[in-house]
């Protein structure tokens, strides 16, 4: 997953409001949990452990932390829940799992191509939440989803569901860090964001939408009921946190040093370190760019640097984590589920996986937090 400056500058969400901003009737992660065929993951479980604290449980060892990237239900349900526990088989420190989103800004054409299956399946939040559920992940998963599909379950009730189905971090890749403020707030210049005033406008749409208020707007008095202002953007964000979620950050080359040094006092969990200028895909090499970005993220950041996007193999993973604290593996690994049979590609996700892992165990660098 890679993001140019979706962090750093405010992101036109307007796009994302055509299809995502009205809660579907899915079945919760609160009916999983109470779910006779599934087993709720017991508090011995290491992923109920906190994800920074599996990161710097790799560091002792003197190895650099791995975590592979998966769309959530992709490219079924059941090799989903296969590749998880794939994934903690072969030693992954924790898994990322992408909720399927119809504007996916931050995807390349790989990840993009397998969310757009996804969604054509119906796979939401609540789906990946209930498939996370039942894989009963002992390691950490960390959940990464665009704004929308967040809103529209509920941030309240996300943080609680996500957390009863193993999920212990929260990326979120178009919300700017100003609304991902949570009791640590900087001084308003008094300039509304420009998230919140999309946020607003989709909330009270939805609301109209709802409550069968759209097609009587017009003739509807300014300032009825159904037109109430949601409360503010920030304070439905801090609703994620309040729960126990770590709150992951991104940052990207190009950050200003300032801002870097705030998204990395802010950070929990890990600091996501994108490693381009772009979109998630597999690059050929690690540029001096990347090596001197991750050389400013680690001197500031508060918890470990994971740096992610464009990462293909083994040979590059150890290249990259030399300069921070570990990797995440996104499309190499999506394309691996994609092409061939399910044998076939899932005897080659094991190996890809074990032969990542076995690169990072003994990386040398100069970051240890």
């Amino acid at each position: 997953m890679e993001v140019a400056a979706p962090v750093q500058t405010d992101l036109d969400l307007a796009a994302h409001q055509r299809r995502d901003c009205v809660a579907p009737d899915l079945p919760t992660a609160h009916r999983v949990a109470d779910s006779k065929a599934r087993t709720v993951p017991s508090a011995a479980h290491a992923g109920n452990q906190s994800l920074e604290r599996a990161i710097r449980a790799r560091q002792g060892t003197g190895g650099k932390a791995f975590v592979p990237y998966l769309v959530a239900g992709f490219p079924s349900d059941a090799r989903f829940v296969d590749a998880l526990r794939r994934a903690e088989d072969a030693g992954c420190d924790a898994v990322e799992v992408g909720i399927p989103f119809s504007d996916p800004i931050a995807d390349g054409p790989v990840i993009q191509s397998a969310g757009q299956y996804c969604l054509e399946r119906g796979v939401g939040v609540c789906r990946a939440l209930e498939l996370i559920h039942g894989a009963s992940p002992r390691i950490p998963v960390v959940l990464m989803s665009y704004l929308n599909p967040l809103l529209a379950h509920g941030c309240g009730r996300l943080s609680q569901d996500a957390l009863a189905a193993g999920v212990r971090g929260l990326v979120i890749p178009d919300l700017p860090l100003e609304p991902a403020r949570s009791a640590d707030r900087e001084p308003s210049n008094g300039t509304q964001h420009r998230a919140t005033q999309v946020y607003q406008a989709g909330a009270a749409s939805a609301r109209r939408r709802r409550s069968g208020q759209a097609a009587r707007e017009t003739a509807a008095p300014h300032g009825g009921e159904h037109d109430a202002a949601p409360a503010p953007l920030p304070e439905v964000i801090d609703c994620l946190w309040r729960g126990g979620l770590q709150r992951i950050l991104l940052a990207a080359p190009t950050t200003p040093d300032a801002r870097l040094t705030r998204i990395g006092r802010r950070a929990q969990g890990f600091l996501y370190a994108v490693t381009v200028t772009g979109v998630t895909g597999v690059r050929d090499c690690i540029s001096s760019e990347t090596v001197r970005f991750l050389a400013r993220a680690s001197a500031v950041a508060g918890c470990p640097v994971l740096a992610g996007f464009g990462i293909a193999d083994a040979r590059s993973a150890a290249r990259a984590a030399r300069h921070c604290d570990g990797v995440i593996i996104g499309s190499a690994l999506v394309e691996i589920l994609r092409r061939g049979s399910a044998r076939r590609s899932n005897d080659e996700l094991r190996r890809f996986l074990v032969q990542v892992r076995r690169a990072l165990r003994h990386v040398k660098g100069a970051r240890q937090c």
